[in-house]
């Protein structure tokens, strides 16, 4: 595992997902944060063939998934697909 760069931490639904990955066997393979982009970061989970990148771009974060085989776009070099947020309810 990467070490984990400083930055931001997701929002919590989104600590949850990370949670669940690694409960599932997915390895953080990628860790950047880039304060001079406006505190840009980048984490990126695998359990082969699938990737799942968490993502804060200019304060949005997202998450986005992607698998090997699926079809690559030429100019991007693979296929993401952007998760729609999941909020858990707390109990």
């Amino acid at each position: 595992m990467p070490a984990r760069a400083a930055g931001p931490e997701p929002p919590q639904h989104l600590l949850e997902l990370i949670a669940r990955l690694r409960q599932s066997g997915f390895s953080e393979v990628e860790a950047r944060y880039d304060a001079s982009s406006f505190g840009n970061v980048l984490r990126v989970f695998e359990r082969p063939p699938i990737k799942l990148r968490i993502v804060r771009d200019r304060g949005d974060w997202s998450a986005e998934l992607t698998a090997d085989g699926w079809p690559r776009h030429e100019h991007f070099g693979e296929d993401w697909v952007l998760l729609p947020p999941v909020i858990s309810e707390s109990s």
